[in-house]
């Protein structure tokens, strides 16, 4: 009888501890969600690029549209041309970079999916994505 009440002693004991972990995973996870931009006027379209620019490096050039249907973006690689001004074929190995818009307490964030680096955009007006 003892064994048996050990098992449950430990089994109740690893519950207890697992239990409040997962609450604060979703608690945390619940502050941040998936964002568009709500009518993006002109300063919030540039305060963007900028983002854009800081977090890859290069220039980048936007659709009219970016992050007002979508709370994600994959940039395209610029085509590489010859000086005819033909596209070079080539394959490329790496996987363009993608951003998520995310709306938290702190207004709308822009972050780079595979560096996880986040830039503010306080210029900006967000709405949760659907």
């Amino acid at each position: 009888m003892s064994r048996c009440f050990g098992l449950v002693y430990r089994f109740g004991l690893i519950f207890m501890l697992v239990i409040p972990a997962g609450c604060q995973t979703i608690s945390a996870q619940s502050q941040t969600v998936a964002a568009l931009l709500d009518k993006p006027s002109v300063n919030c379209r540039q305060q963007l690029e900028q983002a854009l620019r800081t977090l890859t490096g290069g220039n980048v050039t936007l659709a009219q549209d970016a992050f007002t249907n979508a709370p994600t973006l994959i940039l395209e690689r610029a085509q590489i041309m010859d000086l005819n001004g033909v596209v070079r074929d080539g394959m490329l190995l790496e996987k363009p970079p993608g951003f998520r818009l995310w709306l938290s307490g702190a207004g709308c964030v822009l972050e780079n999916q595979q560096t996880g680096e986040q830039e503010k955009l306080v210029g900006c007006n967000c709405r949760p994505a659907k």
